[in-house]
């Protein structure tokens, strides 16, 4: 809902502007560092049902988190079931065409 589009929003603007996000629920007051990634992930997973690319672009602001974003980037492929849309369509000769996961990653990147 709204809520979750407005903590997504606030904590990826904090975030980028090197300000610290806390979850004040961790037991040990220290900053968090999954708080971000997860209501971005979270908002994420909001949108894959109305809009794949939508939520992909939210993943990729994710960019610096490597082996996180590749987790949740298979996740919105294998749960919205819109490899075409995202990752492109296999031609006979095996090429593939661009799709929307070749504007935010290297080809052989989507390939693999």
């Amino acid at each position: 809902g709204l809520g979750l589009l407005q903590a997504t929003h606030v904590g990826v603007l904090m975030d980028a502007a090197g300000l610290s996000v806390s979850d004040y629920s961790n037991a040990s007051n220290a900053p968090s560092q999954t708080l971000v990634p997860m209501l971005v992930a979270s908002f994420s997973a909001s949108l894959q049902g109305l809009d794949a690319e939508a939520a992909l672009k939210y993943l990729v602001l994710l960019s610096d988190k490597g082996k996180f974003v590749k987790e949740q980037v298979q996740r919105l492929l294998l749960e919205t079931r819109q490899f075409e849309i995202l990752a492109g369509k296999l031609a006979s000769d095996g090429s593939r065409s661009n799709a929307a996961l070749d504007s935010y990653f290297s080809k052989s990147h989507v390939s693999s």
